[in-house]
């Protein structure tokens, strides 16, 4: 849940970029497009790393908030959160490519990258999850990354 909102709160990403890099896109001002496209990223990226460390900071008193039944589900959750934080900064940049790539007419792109994220993910959670031994949310967050990571190397061809 904590993860959840914390990305969802910032879905605004995708729309305050989107209009801003077309209409500079529309005039030919490529190096304006450049511009709010950067400092989307690091908005993102300031943004994201905040969000990560406050979670990772707070997360043993929102489980307390949300009192688990047990003492072990708390420990899961804690772990839980831990695992997948990370990935709120890499959610956070991809909102801010997408409206990039959106600002220029370029939807195909995020799309192959979305496509090949996917697929990866298929392939390796059931690999990293049901596979033996580990830390259940390491594996997760190994297979999420190898994900992204496929996602971004396929969106490296344009939909130009």
């Amino acid at each position: 849940m904590a993860i959840t909102f914390s990305t969802y709160v910032f879905s605004f990403l995708v729309f305050l970029t989107t209009p801003r890099i077309a209409a500079a896109h529309a005039n030919g001002d490529s190096k304006r497009v450049a511009r709010l496209a950067a400092v989307g990223l690091w908005l993102a990226a300031i943004a994201g790393t905040v969000v990560v460390v406050g979670l990772n900071l707070a997360k043993v008193p929102i489980v307390q908030a949300l009192r688990p039944p047990e003492p072990e589900v708390a420990r899961y959750a804690v772990e839980y959160i831990t695992a997948k934080s990370p990935g709120i900064l890499a959610v956070m940049l991809g909102f801010v490519a997408s409206g990039t790539y959106r600002g220029v007419k370029d939807t195909r792109t995020p799309l192959i990258a979305a496509a090949g994220a996917f697929v990866m993910q298929l392939v390796l959670t059931p690999l990293f999850i049901i596979g033996e031994g580990g830390n259940l949310g390491c594996r997760w967050v190994l297979a999420r990354g190898l994900a992204l990571l496929v996602g971004f190397v396929a969106s490296g061809t344009t939909g130009e």
